[in-house]
């Protein structure tokens, strides 16, 4: 008899630590699982919220692609026509300023600058070319636009693109930048309608300012022509046709020249800066 109480107590305990052990092992598991499941969620969650900003984007870039109505209120004030001044101007330097004649008070800026929509602002200095300021007064009151590109304009920390030349009053009405000298190579440049077979004015005057941005800055400066150079592989090579002239600009690692006819200048880093490295960056902001 006690042999066999003993026995089943044995087989008792016996089977219960089998049965501890099965739970163990399911509830391992079930562990295991959750925790899979919880990185999945964290997974899809984080997908989830990629799709979301896509979704924003795209909306912003519909919203972008729409032209405005110049009835919204933020630029109803684009369709006046009837002005007390006129003023255009550079951004940051009033020494270049000129106020339009009586005669030209008239000039509406729906009718300057065309359809416009949602624009983004430059990257850089070196995505825009333009730096015209104007400011249009009427009963005390002033809107001022500052022209970044010929289609580019910014209102009251707003940036739009429009389909007509914005640059065409300080074009018309003001000198170039002291930068660009009235009768250098870098002016011609400026002035240029094609630059190998491109004819986007954005990217020509690009070219024009990124340079003027290298002398003013004092990452080059004006040489002599040197006797010997060194050409790396990298050299870049540049033609721009104005007015029956050709200016072609030899851009490398280290120095620029620029040539026409019989006339050259030359320019060489005096900074650790590779301007070819430099261009590429700026070509590629916008």
């Amino acid at each position: 008899m006690k042999k066999t109480c003993m026995l089943l107590t044995i087989c008792i305990i016996f089977i219960s630590a089998c049965s501890n052990s099965e739970v163990n092992v399911v509830s391992e598991q079930y562990k295991e699982k959750i925790v899979q499941l919880q990185k999945e969620l964290a997974i899809k969650d984080a997908e989830l919220k990629e799709l979301n900003a896509k979704i924003i984007g795209l909306e912003e870039e519909i919203r972008n692609l729409t032209y405005y109505s110049y009835e919204e209120e933020e630029i109803s004030w684009m369709k006046s026509y009837e002005w007390d001044s006129i003023v255009v101007t550079v951004r940051h330097d009033d020494s270049y300023k000129f106020t339009l004649p009586d005669d030209l008070l008239s000039i509406s800026p729906r009718s300057l600058f065309g359809a416009i929509r949602g624009g983004y602002a430059p990257p850089s200095p070196s995505s825009y070319t333009e730096d015209y300021k104007y400011i249009f007064i009427k009963d005390n009151e002033e809107y001022v636009i500052n022209v970044y590109n010929t289609d580019l304009i910014e209102y009251n920390g707003e940036f739009y693109e429009c389909n007509c030349n914005a640059s065409v009053l300080g074009d018309a009405f003001l000198y170039y930048p002291k930068e660009i000298p009235e009768n250098s190579l870098l002016r011609k440049i400026y002035e240029s309608k094609l630059w190998g077979r491109n004819t986007d004015i954005f990217r020509i005057r690009q070219v024009a300012c990124l340079i003027r941005g290298f002398i003013n800055d004092g990452t080059v400066v004006s040489i002599e022509k040197p006797e010997d150079i060194e050409i790396t592989e990298n050299l870049v090579e540049m033609d721009f046709y104005n007015k029956g002239q050709k200016i072609t600009v030899y851009l490398d690692e280290s120095y620029i020249c620029i040539k026409s006819n019989d006339t050259e200048e030359w320019y060489m880093s005096v900074k650790d800066v590779d301007l070819v490295s430099e261009y590429l960056s700026a070509m590629t902001a916008n």
